[in-house]
């Protein structure tokens, strides 16, 4: 009966979301096209009405993609009206000037960590806009990811400290359970200027990789990097194929392709761009048996945009859970800016994204029944009324 009326639920909400995709499907169609690919867009641009610009332009601006856009809009014919020519002129001078501000931020922390003989290896929005993307102002940045080693995380802390950062603990992450975890150190600047620094202790946080990818060899991983420069400062990045499934796990495991998850989508289409070996991928995540959750975000990269890219990737790995994630989230989704992150279901979408049935089953026992050290990396107590406490949270859906 349950499985009956699940079907039922999930049939009616594939119906729905079709009507909605087919009402929608111009504007959000020629949005995605302007953003990756503007010489499919200009057969039916002009087509595009008045309010409509409207809206991409609000698309752009909550998906923080106003400076791509402008520079897609600028690949094609199309001769926008005054009015509206004005209104991107001005969104786009306010992306320019936080994008500066960004940049400024950057370099001064690499300097000064570079200047105490650490080099960083920059992750995800800042080494992207800087390496892959046309411009860098075509990238705009958040918060700065960068992962240290793990001898040298204080001296890098203290660093960022003289230059004006405070290091930030909530009571939910302690830094105890960042290290057990592969996380981050929040370092927060106190300026108009400055915003938030990360130091990583791994490229791969979270619980989910920690217990799914328990077995991998991450001096492999150091052994891989690439060496660059930002402006004579030297940094460290991924490799290509590291660097795609990091994005890749991080949209897809860590924010349930919600924040900002059309900006990674176009992250990985950009980085592809660079030349990404697509059987080493596909071996790489079955090692490390992350192949559903990266193949998955892979899918709908390719659903999304269909780009020369996304379908080779597409075909290399394959994804096979289709009529089950589609319950989580569809293409359309992303665009919307679906908001499963915040949802129960998200643990349950987690679940369903695992390779093997051993690691499911370990992930559910560490959720309702941690180790001890976990336990007291999280809660500083691993006693039987921790316990209890523990598994009251999981009850109450507050993990």
């Amino acid at each position: 009966m349950l499985a009956v009326l699940f079907y039922y639920v999930n049939r009616q909400r594939a119906v729905y979301s079709s009507l909605i995709e087919k009402a929608e499907v111009n504007v959000n169609h020629i949005f995605v096209q302007l953003l990756v690919d503007p010489e499919k867009a200009e057969s039916h641009i002009h087509l595009v009405k008045h309010e409509e610009w409207s809206q991409i332009f609000q698309m752009a601006q909550c998906t923080h993609l106003i400076a791509l856009l402008h520079h897609g809009i600028k690949q094609t014919d199309i001769d926008l009206p005054v009015e509206l020519r004005e209104n991107l002129r001005q969104l786009l001078r306010k992306t320019t000037m936080d994008t500066l501000r960004k940049r400024a931020e950057l370099l001064n922390v690499l300097r000064k960590l570079n200047d105490l003989g650490i080099r960083p290896i920059l992750l995800k929005g800042a080494v992207l806009a800087n390496w892959v993307y046309p411009s860098y102002f075509h990238r705009s940045m958040g918060d700065i990811d960068l992962w240290i080693q793990r001898e040298k995380m204080v001296q890098a802390k203290e660093a960022l400290e003289t230059i004006g950062y405070i290091y930030v603990e909530t009571e939910h992450r302690p830094h105890a359970m960042q290290v057990l975890g592969d996380g981050e150190m929040q370092m927060r600047g106190q300026t108009s200027i400055t915003g938030l620094v990360e130091l990583h202790y791994g490229p791969f946080g979270g619980e989910w990789t920690r217990i799914v990818m328990a077995h991998i060899d991450r001096s492999a991983i150091e052994d891989r990097l690439l060496s660059h420069f930002i402006d004579a400062q030297p940094i460290y990045s991924l490799s290509l194929e590291d660097a795609l499934i990091q994005l890749a796990l991080h949209v897809g495991i860590h924010h349930q392709m919600a924040a900002n998850g059309l900006r990674s989508l176009i992250d990985i289409e950009f980085l592809s761009r660079m030349g990404i070996d697509w059987q080493i991928v596909s071996q790489r995540c079955q090692e490390w048996r992350v192949y559903s959750a990266v193949s998955f975000v892979i899918d709908l990269w390719n659903q999304l945009f269909a780009t020369e890219q996304s379908i080779q990737a597409a075909a290399a790995m394959p994804f096979h859970r289709h009529r089950l994630m589609s319950f989580f989230v569809k293409p359309a989704d992303i665009v919307d800016g679906h908001k499963l992150a915040e949802s129960r279901l998200r643990m349950l979408y987690q679940l369903f994204l695992v390779d093997r049935v051993p690691d499911a089953w370990k992930l559910i026992a560490h959720t309702i029944w941690p180790d001890q050290e976990w336990l007291n990396a999280r809660y500083n107590a691993a006693d039987a009324r921790t316990r209890l406490q523990h598994l009251q949270r999981v009850v109450a859906g507050k993990l």
